[in-house]
């Protein structure tokens, strides 16, 4: 016995209903998962860019003076959000090699190249990493006597 003109829906009517729903709704969460994460990494970018000319200026007052083929060092800073602690690696790439004067002599200084990677953390996550290059010299030679 069939019935006609019921006011119903039907099984597969109420399933093709729900995964259209539960489709739109993955949608919306992934659409408000990825606004999330873009924000947080918004605020680690506001965050570095406000400290890179202290993080610059703590880079370049690390002594390189014995041209090591690698170092680390470890430092706090402070601005508007609270404290951000910094872990920088120095890795030679290049050196120690003689400098060369003006004229072409042999110099009395060796030189060596670093690449520089600054990493940030503010709350135990990681913000931006801060990417440069660092020259280091020595002297190793007496000066020329005249």
């Amino acid at each position: 016995m069939t019935y006609r003109g019921s006011r119903g829906f039907a099984l597969l009517e109420a399933l093709v209903a729900l995964v259209i729903v539960s489709g739109v709704g993955a949608a919306l969460f992934a659409l408000i998962n990825t606004g999330l994460q873009n924000l947080a990494k918004a605020e680690a970018h506001v965050a570095t860019t406000t400290l890179q000319p202290q993080v610059v200026a703590w880079v370049r007052s690390i002594d390189l003076e014995e041209l090591p083929a690698n170092k680390e060092a470890q430092t706090t800073f402070r601005n508007e959000r609270g404290i951000v602690s910094a872990e920088v690696v120095f890795e030679r790439f290049q050196g120690p090699t003689f400098a060369v004067t003006g004229s072409g002599a042999m110099g009395i200084h060796q030189v060596a190249l670093y690449d520089v990677e600054v990493t940030l953390y503010s709350d135990g996550r990681a913000l931006d990493r801060i990417v440069t290059r660092r020259a280091a010299s020595m002297q190793v030679l007496d000066e020329p006597t005249l």
